[in-house]
């Protein structure tokens, strides 16, 4: 079963689409539960200003907030809820605590109107450092030790 160059890039396309549909979702999510946020129009999708932020949206936690303080990353899913999570993520959320949320949205009821997406604060240590989880290694990264 081979993966022609061209599939790949279709496949890739399609998580590209698929996320940010997913994307678009919880921005509009967001702005919904933040309505009465006086600067509810600031919140936003950053991950297509800047890829390696290590989150998708940025935010408010409550309708007092003055700064953008929630950093949202959004896995879409379908089936059991499952997601890729990359180093750089891991990392932000470990530095951003409880400013960080991962939002795992459901493919399959994303377009049912009384839909709410799984929301986890702090997922460094209610995923990451949790046992309820499984973690499965994608990829290893080898470096050449040096001769000294």
């Amino acid at each position: 079963n081979k993966n022609s160059l061209k599939k790949l890039k279709k496949s890739k396309e399609k998580l590209d689409k698929i996320g940010l549909e997913a994307e678009e979702f919880v921005e509009k999510f967001e702005r919904k539960c933040m309505l009465k946020h006086p600067n509810n129009n600031k919140i936003r999708i950053v991950s297509h200003e800047d890829c390696s932020a290590g989150y998708d949206i940025l935010s408010y936690q409550s309708k007092s907030s003055i700064l953008l303080d929630k950093y949202i990353e959004v896995k879409s899913y379908s089936g059991e809820p499952h997601f890729f999570w990359s180093k750089n993520e891991v990392k932000t959320a470990a530095k951003e605590k409880n400013n960080y949320f991962l939002y795992l949205v459901n493919r399959d009821e994303i377009n049912n109107d009384d839909y709410l997406p799984t929301i986890i604060q702090n997922p460094y240590e209610m995923v990451f450092n949790n046992n309820e989880w499984n973690k499965e290694t994608q990829n290893w990264k080898f470096k050449l030790k040096s001769c000294n």
